[in-house]
């Protein structure tokens, strides 16, 4: 990584800048999202950066939640029910 290269052109949609940026072993990927600046992304996608753990660990977490994902079937909508733990900081570690 001693050297930054531009972007292919096909690969930028617009904004100047990456929305989000992140190291995955020797390789840096970039995430474009028009019109989004990283605070916006990460706050319509509930994000939150934390660095108490380094930034390989950072980094290595992005690049999991990053990768394809394949999910498929058909559901009844009433089957379907979303649900988010709440968690105090503790747990979450």
């Amino acid at each position: 990584m001693d050297e930054t290269a531009a972007p292919h052109a096909a690969h930028i949609f617009g904004p100047d800048t990456p929305t989000l940026r992140w190291a995955n072993g020797s390789q840096v990927s970039d995430l474009y999202v028009d019109g989004m600046t990283t605070e916006q992304f990460l706050e319509a996608t509930g994000l939150q950066l934390d660095m108490h753990k380094g930034c390989f660990v950072l980094s290595k977490r992005i690049s999991r939640l990053m990768r394809l994902h394949f999910v498929s079937g058909f559901f009844a909508p009433d089957d379907m029910r979303v649900a988010y733990v709440a968690q105090s900081p503790a747990e979450a570690n």
